[in-house]
């Protein structure tokens, strides 16, 4: 196999490309290509069509899969230069996770994706998604997405704010942050306080200092695919800060009801702060029931 990836089977496929240049870098060439099928993975992906100039590592077209499992019509500008830019659009008419052979439980999507966004990682990505009149299908039944949007942007010389507006919840994260060190930076602080436990190792943390809100509304689109047993029927919302340097974090929030097999609970309250010498947690429960048993006032 040419391409060294296990998962890539074979294909058939005739190509017309029409320019100059054999490096990436200074290439200047017209694509056309029509994939008849190619296997990935134990499926056969079939009809893709492919047409697009490449230039100076900028690439402007559009490729169309029109297959009994995926139908996807997109078209979009790719700059990969020093500061990549991706702006394209992508009308998904379905995609069957579960045929295609990618997930092994029920999970379809058809959305309509709009994306005008620069940056390399998820630390320095600066722009806006969005996914318009989306409808997802999973073995707990179907559902409908308004929209779903994600915006990142800057927020004076060194502060950003990254903000999600859905159906199904709202958050938003704003300060200087950096996601891929979080996990570094919140074992940082919790050795101070647990010096004993045997923390895994991770790369040195980067400097955080930012304050977070979420709004539930309705997660069983999300819960449905990843907790099937967990329902939140009710709104919830949490509010915090973390800052790294002074060693503090707080969280508090409140959940109405929440629902996990047999277990029912209402009125949750979480309350969770720390000082220099304590770390401490905070949980209160207006009712909590399992199967006949029910308490009131716990916490």
């Amino acid at each position: 196999k040419l391409s060294g990836v296990k998962s890539l089977g074979k294909t058939t496929l005739s190509a017309n490309v029409d320019g100059e240049g054999f490096d990436f870098h200074s290439m200047k060439d017209d694509l056309t290509a029509k994939i008849t099928y190619f296997d990935y993975n134990g499926y056969r992906y079939q009809n893709i069509d492919i047409n697009g100039k490449l230039e100076h590592k900028k690439f402007n077209g559009s490729f169309d899969i029109n297959d009994k499992n995926l139908a996807i019509d997109f078209d979009g500008k790719f700059n990969l230069n020093q500061n990549p830019s991706y702006n394209f659009t992508a009308d998904i008419k379905r995609a069957d996770f579960h045929a295609l052979k990618l997930m092994k439980d029920t999970l379809s999507i058809s959305t309509y994706i709009s994306s005008n966004f620069t940056g390399t990682t998820i630390d320095n990505i600066l722009g806006k998604l969005l996914f318009e009149g989306t409808k997802l299908t999973t073995k707990q039944g179907s559902f409908d997405l308004d929209s779903i949007q994600v915006v990142s942007e800057l927020r004076g010389d060194t502060a950003k704010r990254l903000i999600l507006r859905s159906d199904m919840l709202n958050a938003g994260v704003e300060g200087k942050y950096k996601l891929t060190h979080l996990e570094g930076a919140f074992k940082s602080m919790l050795s101070s306080y647990l010096p004993s436990f045997k923390w895994k190792k991770v790369n040195a943390h980067v400097p955080q200092n930012f304050k977070f809100g979420i709004y539930l509304k309705d997660l069983t689109p999300i819960t449905s695919i990843f907790i099937p047993d967990l329902k939140i029927p009710e709104k919830g919302l949490f509010i915090g800060n973390f800052n790294s340097e002074k060693n503090q974090m707080t969280i508090n929030g409140s959940i109405k009801k929440l629902k996990y097999q047999n277990f029912e609970v209402d009125n949750l309250i979480l309350d969770q702060g720390n000082s220099n010498e304590s770390l401490f947690l905070n949980i209160a429960l207006g009712t909590f029931a399992m199967d006949s048993l029910k308490f009131n006032d716990v916490g």
